[in-house]
Formats: structure tokens, C-alpha cells, sequence
């Protein structure tokens, strides 16, 4: 490619170059004679001091001789002399053989001899006249006596005027020298311009034909490329090395990116609008990877981040819009040298939300479909009052994200609130098999657990969003859930639920499924037992509450007590766990729930390490009793599990227990053993709350 523009532009290249080596040559005659005629200057301005000094010396002389006569002093006129007539001699001396002497400013500065035949005659001279005069004078300021004195004032009679005029004459002769020397660089200059314009009408001339058909072939070809960059339906550009985007791009890029002005724009910069931090530095890393000659373009092509991206982009009106673009990278080799990479836009809105809108149409039929699977196998009567408590704590939770929190503890409590409300729908879900309600609380769970762990710093009202709409979406899947039951109902002929009884008859069952769930998904074998909650009445004040803490207990001595077979089996105990979980109402009048399970027991070393990995320093750790570190299970967020799932690891179901205990002014206490149990007695007063307090 190279060698076919060199060939194409040969003409132009060569009337360049021989502007070029005229253009020197004249640049480099300018500096000698330039440099000359410097020297030059600095010469007729040392001859013009050898005329001041020749009838200096004589006024100092006559000086010198008015004094000797007068009896004052000639010590300063002695010096005086001596200066000039050493500056004299030295200069002189320079001007026939060369050398160093002391220029106007005082610097010292080396003069050229002179070296025309004129100017050696008229320094032949001036020596002939100098030399025995020179002696005459030296004699004065070696041996200043009167005879001394009397000789070199009447040489200087003699002389001065001589030498005034050899000076005057050698002055006069650099001066005409300069001034040729002037006249030279003129003409050397004034032949430079004439050969510069002769060569530019050259080029103007000779050269512009063929310029001007260049570029309207050029014209021809930009008007081509675009009316195909105006007219394609893709983002097409370049980008250089430094990813700016190139100067020549298409119509549609700025359709695409809602502005006219990328030419020039720092690609990176330019997406930074739009899209994440994460997805910008992935962006960067791939560019630069692409930027890498060595680096096989096909094997990275399925690590482009940009391929369906969405983008928001801001509305005239204010707020913002999501886009779907789908970003296409190719390298541009010139002569095997990476030069660009060609880069492709297309906007895949439309056909991302037909695809997005497909795959809910599935879902939600998949939804369906599984929600009827789970209403058939499930008891009708176990249904209409979980879905009227979890449509009521739905509704609680709207009515807690509307109320007004200004500060950060505020928030922090509304935040706890909802936690425990949805806490509780999953639980309930879970107890009736509904997993369907299930599994969509836990991801509200996720979405609020993200939450708490900024609760105590950077919360605000705005980061329940994401939670709201959620919490909508649950509201709208229980009506669906209620649609779909209240035709199921209609085909088996049930008219309504079951009395009270019967779903207090099924609050074992209901717990058995619980426990047996929650076995299966951490891996474990469980067998619940029950006693008196078949045989004894709850009363209406606690039913719901009673089932709750039961829900909530069992689950957490899943969870956290039961071990696996293979632990149990290692500490010579049953592969099965056993949970027992036993109502009834004490001598007193007063109830009790205990909820008891043989699994690993409650590790107080657990807790302080956990409390430790929460910021408490290991000496506050270590100095909470055994009371104390069980009380911080009851903490809202503090959990000893190290990973998440459905059952335990947010720190929400004892939480939830200390909740509804304390609202009932009733009492918990915890008992322990390593390795062999933990019991949770709950004693709820048999009367209406009135104390709010909760014993450890």
C-alpha cells in the first residue's frame, strides 16, 4: 500500500524534496554569512574602540604630563593607561594574526584576523607606526620620570593622529566588507524566493489537473460511503487505539445514542452514561484484549460484555429509558498491522422484550400449572386462613412502607418490621406445602437482606423500591392462589372451609410437613412428635400466634440442631433427628409451648465468633455470660449460620419468636446441652397481655 502511493504522488514528492534542498540550501547560506556578518559587526565595532583608544592613550598622556607638572598625583592615570594601552595592543594584535580579547560587554570573545590584502595593508601600517611608539609609551608607565614623560607626549604629537586615521581607515574597510557580505545574503535570499514561487507555480500548475481529479474521485467515494453510513440501519464506527470513536460513523449511532456530537469521543466515557461500573471496566478489559495483536479475535468474541446490553438512557421530560443494544466487535488489519477496530450497532429492544415477554407467558403458565399441582395435593381447609393472613401481613407491609421514617434508626425498624412479616408468610406458606408462596417470599427475603446490612448507615426510603415491587407482585400471586383454589373448591363441591377444630387438628400435620421439608432440603432425616396440640385447646387469642412460634421453632431446630446422618451416626446417635413439640396449660392458668430437639446443641464459642465477625471485639466477646450470648439470638439480623437458604442464616425466625412473645407479655427460656439437645419453653400468660418484657 505503501509503495503504491509513493508511486502515485512521485511527482509531487520530488517537487516537495527540491523545494526542501533549496529551501535548506538558502537556510544554510543564510546562517553562514548570517554568522559572518556578526563577526563582522563585532570587528567594525572593535576597530571604531581602536580609534577611541589610540586618542585616549594621548589625552591620558597629556594628562599625565599637566599633572607631573602640577605635582598631583598620577597614580590613577598611570592605571588608566595601562588599561587602555593594553587593550590597545591586544586588539590590534587580534586584528593581524587573530585571538582572544575583551569585547564591548566586557566578555572576552575571539577575533578573526583579518584576511583580505587591504585590510593586512592598513594593519601593516598601523604596526609600523604602533610598534616603536608602543616602546615610547610602555617606557611612561614602567619608569614614569619627567625624560620618560617628555619623549611620549611629543611620539604622541607625532603619532596619535596617524594611528587616529589608520583606525579610521580600517573601520571604514569592515564596514565595506559587512556591507558585501549583506548584499550577498540579499541575493541569496532573493534567489531562494525566486526558485520557491518558480517551484510552487511548478506545483500549481503541473500538479493540480491531477489534484483536482484525485479529489473528485475522492468526492465520489466519500459521497458513496456517506449515503451507506445515512442510509444503513445499524451503528457503524471506528475506534483507534486510544477507543475514541472515529470521525466517520453512522446516521443511525446517533439515533442510537440520542446525540450528534461522537466524533472524537472517548468511547468509554461515552458508555459510562449508560450503563454500569461493572459493565464499563468489563468493557475496557475486552477492548484492550482486542487491542492485543496476539490475542486470537475468535476465541474472545464470546466474552463481549456488550452483546444485548441494556442501557438507560434519559427522556427529554426527565425520568429514563431502557434500551436493549447489541454490540459487535471486528479488528482492521493494515498490512497485517491492527489499526481499528470496527465496531456495529444494532438495537435489539423490540425483539429482547418479545423474547422477555415469551419466557413470562412461560412462566407464568409454569406458575400455573405447578400452583393447581400443589392446590390439588393440599387440603382445602388448611388454605382460606393462610391466605388471609398472608393477604393481611401484605397489607401490613404496605401500610409500614407508607408510614414516614426521617432518620436511619427509623428505617432500620421498618425495616425489621417487614422482615418479620414476610418471615412469616414464608413460614406459613411453608407449613400448608404452598411452595409456590414460598419460594417468592424468600426472594423478598433476598431483596431485604441486601438492606440490612446498611441499616445502620446509608439506608434510605428510596432502597425499599425494589422490595415494594415485590411485595406487589406476592399480593398479586395470593390472588391468583385465591382465584385458583376458589375454582378447585367448585369442582370438588366444597362449599366452604372446615371448622376451627379441624385446623387446629391439622396444626400437627401441618408441622410434620414443615419439619419434613426443611429436613430434605438441608439433607436430613427428621421424625416431629407432638403432644397436646390434638388433645388441648388453643385459645383464639394465641391460635395464630402459637402456630407461628410453633412454625418458627421447629424450623430453626431443623436448621440449626438437627445434624446430618452421617455427623449423627460419628456421636453414636439415631440417623433420624428427633423434634418434639408439646402444648399445654400449666396449674396456673398460664400456657406453655416447648419445642425440644436432640441435635448438636447451642454453642456459645459459635455465637462469640460470630459477634466478633460482626465488629465486637474478642475481650467484649469474651466477657458476655452464657444469659448474655443467648439473648443475641434473639437480635434482629444476628444468625450463627454461615450460609443462606430457605430455612435459616438472616436472623429472622427468633427474632420473629421474640416478637410475638413480646407482644403477648409472655417469657422465653432457653436450655442447652452440647452435643445432646436445646429446649425453647414459651410461657404465655393466661390472660390479656400486660407486660412487654422478655426473660432469657
Amino acid at each position: 500500500m505503501f509503495k503504491n502511493s509513493l508511486s502515485k504522488y512521485r511527482a509531487i514528492i520530488l517537487a516537495v524534496g527540491l523545494f526542501l534542498v533549496v529551501d535548506l540550501g538558502e537556510l544554510v547560506m543564510n546562517f553562514i554569512i548570517a554568522s559572518q556578518i556578526q563577526n563582522d559587526a563585532a570587528a567594525v565595532n572593535l576597530a571604531g574602540r581602536q580609534r577611541m583608544l589610540s586618542q585616549r592613550m594621548a589625552k591620558t598622556l597629556y594628562q599625565i604630563e599637566d599633572d607631573t607638572r602640577a605635582g598631583q598625583p598620577i597614580g590613577e592615570q598611570i592605571d588608566e593607561l595601562k588599561l587602555t594601552f593594553a587593550l590597545f595592543d591586544t586588539t590590534l594584535m587580534a586584528f593581524s594574526r587573530g585571538g582572544e580579547v575583551k569585547g564591548g560587554t566586557g566578555d572576552r570573545m575571539y577575533l578573526a584576523a583579518v584576511g583580505d590584502e587591504a585590510g593586512q595593508t592598513i594593519l601593516q601600517a598601523a604596526n609600523a607606526v604602533w610598534v616603536p611608539y608602543r616602546a615610547l609609551v610602555r617606557a611612561t608607565f614602567t619608569d614614569p620620570n619627567p625624560a620618560n614623560l617628555q619623549i611620549a607626549v611629543g611620539a604622541t604629537a607625532a603619532n596619535s593622529l596617524q594611528l587616529l586615521k589608520l583606525m579610521n581607515d580600517l573601520t571604514t574597510h569592515m564596514e565595506k566588507a559587512s556591507a558585501a557580505k549583506a548584499q550577498t545574503l540579499r541575493i541569496v535570499q532573493t534567489g531562494g524566493m525566486v526558485l520557491a514561487i518558480l517551484n510552487f507555480f511548478l506545483i500549481l500548475f503541473h500538479f493540480v489537473k491531477q489534484l483536482r481529479r484525485s479529489d473528485q474521485e475522492l468526492e465520489e467515494a466519500k459521497q458513496e460511503t456517506d449515503q451507506i453510513l445515512i442510509t444503513v440501519n445499524q451503528g457503524i464506527f471506528l475506534l483507534d487505539q486510544n477507543m475514541r470513536i472515529g470521525t466517520q460513523y453512522s446516521k443511525e449511532l446517533e439515533i442510537l445514542f440520542r446525540r450528534s456530537d461522537l466524533a472524537h469521543q472517548d468511547f468509554i466515557v461515552l458508555l459510562g452514561e449508560h450503563v454500569s461500573e461493572r459493565t464499563l471496566q468489563l468493557v475496557k478489559d475486552y477492548i484492550g484484549l482486542l487491542l492485543k495483536r496476539h490475542v486470537n479475535e475468535n476465541l474472545v468474541a464470546d466474552l463481549n460484555p456488550l452483546d444485548r446490553v441494556q442501557m438507560s438512557f434519559q427522556e427529554p421530560g426527565g425520568g429514563l429509558v431502557a434500551k436493549y443494544l447489541d454490540f459487535r466487535f471486528r479488528r482492521v488489519l493494515e498490512e497485517n498491522t491492527l489499526s481499528h477496530i470496527l465496531v456495529t450497532v444494532s438495537d435489539t429492544t423490540e425483539r429482547v422484550r418479545l423474547e422477555q415477554d415469551l419466557v413470562q407467558a412461560n412462566e407464568r403458565a409454569e406458575q400455573q400449572i405447578k400452583m393447581v399441582s400443589e392446590l390439588l395435593l393440599l387440603d382445602p381447609a388448611d388454605l382460606p386462613e393462610m391466605i388471609q393472613r398472608t393477604r393481611g401481613g401484605l397489607i401490613e407491609v404496605n401500610d409500614i412502607l407508607r408510614q414516614p421514617a426521617h432518620d436511619t434508626g427509623a428505617l432500620a425498624d421498618k425495616l425489621n418490621r417487614i422482615y418479620r412479616i414476610v418471615h412469616r408468610i414464608k413460614g406459613d406458606a411453608g407449613a400448608v406445602g404452598l411452595s409456590l408462596i414460598e419460594s417468592h417470599a424468600h426472594q423478598v427475603e433476598d431483596t431485604l437482606a441486601e438492606l440490612v446490612a446498611r441499616r445502620t448507615t446509608t439506608l434510605t426510603g428510596n432502597d425499599f423500591i425494589p422490595a415494594t415491587v415485590q411485595i406487589e407482585r406476592l399480593l398479586s400471586l395470593i390472588d391468583n392462589v385465591e382465584k385458583m383454589l376458589s375454582r378447585l373448591t367448585n369442582l370438588r363441591g366444597v362449599i366452604a372451609p372446615q371448622a376451627a377444630t379441624v385446623e387446629v387438628l391439622s396444626l400437627s400435620r401441618r408441622l410434620a410437613a414443615l419439619a419434613e421439608r426443611a429436613a430434605n432440603r438441608g439433607g436430613k432425616s427428621v421424625k416431629l412428635v407432638t403432644r397436646g396440640l390434638d388433645d388441648t385447646a388453643i385459645p383464639e387469642l394465641y391460635r395464630h400466634e402459637v402456630q407461628e412460634l410453633a412454625q418458627q421453632l421447629v424450623r430453626n431446630a431443623v436448621a440449626h440442631g438437627i445434624e446430618s446422618p452421617a455427623l449423627r451416626e460419628s456421636k453414636n446417635k439415631p440417623d433420624t433427628g428427633l423434634v418434639s413439640i408439646a402444648w399445654a396449660q400449666r396449674q396456673e392458668g398460664d400456657f406453655e409451648l416447648t419445642v425440644e430437639d436432640d441435635g448438636a446443641g447451642i454453642l456459645l464459642d459459635a455465637i462469640r465468633e460470630r459477634l466478633v465477625a460482626n465488629g465486637m471485639s474478642a475481650a467484649q466477646a469474651m466477657a458476655l455470660s452464657a444469659s448474655q450470648l443467648l439473648e443475641q439470638l434473639f437480635k434482629p439480623g444476628f444468625s450463627t449460620r454461615e450460609n443462606i437458604d430457605e430455612d435459616a442464616g438472616r436472623g429472622v425466625g427468633l427474632d420473629a419468636v421474640h416478637a410475638i412473645v413480646q407482644r403477648l407479655g409472655g417469657r422465653v427460656r432457653v436450655h442447652s446441652r452440647p452435643g445432646q439437645l436445646t429446649r425453647f419453653h414459651v410461657l404465655l400468660p393466661a390472660v390479656e397481655p400486660v407486660s412487654e418484657s422478655i426473660a432469657l
